[in-house]
């Protein structure tokens, strides 16, 4: 009964039950199986690390459409879809038999992004940045990205997921490529205490751009 409840429940995420309860494993073209579509939302975020401060902001995709692998669901536009963003990612050449009911199956970003801004909307954060100006040269990012897994082809032996961590104004056209549904960000410099209305703006290769927004309150 465990073993019917587990393989019903991967079917919902794949698109019914009964398409995958005889398989444990599936041969996968892409390493990659889904993709999330979505604008990103931004949330306050407090974390204690020494030599950082503890004040981050979390940004997220949540909801909206999920592009999957057809060996996994995909159907229709969809699939179309899922396959466009694995071809322009360099994507399915993985060929490998995956453990769907036991590997935690990867996903990422449907979009690459060129370019990552924060600025404070409201106030000056110092002396240096006024109300609306960029902050990116006091704010570092923490992302964890496929693209070189994918791009060396996949080495065995090696993670796939690999974090960075870089000042955004350091940040390179090709680096936001293939994220994962979240990432951080915090400032080196931190501003008097007080209540701070944030903008993150990711820029995707086509050039468009897509805001999110939240209050950091500092104490």
């Amino acid at each position: 009964m465990k073993r019917i409840l587990i393989f019903c429940l991967i079917g919902m995420l794949f698109g019914g039950c009964d398409d995958l309860k005889d398989q444990d494993m599936v041969f996968m073209h892409s390493y990659i199986p889904f993709y999330i579509e979505n604008s990103w939302t931004a949330h306050p975020y407090k974390k204690d690390v020494s030599n950082t401060g503890k004040y981050y902001l979390l940004c997220s995709l949540n909801g909206g459409t999920i592009y999957r692998a057809p060996e996994l669901g995909g159907t229709g536009e969809n699939a179309e879809r899922f396959l466009a963003i694995a071809e322009q990612n360099g994507d399915r050449t993985y060929d490998r038999e995956v453990n769907v009911l036991v590997e935690n199956l990867p996903r990422c970003s449907a979009d690459n992004y060129t370019e990552l801004r924060v600025r404070c909307l409201n106030a000056a954060w110092d002396n240096g940045h006024a109300a609306g100006t960029d902050l990116s040269d006091i704010a570092v990012v923490e992302y964890v990205s496929y693209a070189a897994y994918v791009r060396c082809g996949y080495p065995k032996g090696e993670a796939s997921a690999k974090g960075y961590k870089k000042r955004l104004q350091e940040l390179k056209d090709t680096d936001l490529s293939m994220i994962t549904d979240a990432i951080y960000i915090y400032f080196t410099n931190l501003p008097p205490a007080g209540t701070y209305e944030m903008e993150v703006t990711f820029v995707t290769t086509e050039g468009e751009e897509k805001t999110a927004t939240c209050t950091l309150a500092i104490e």
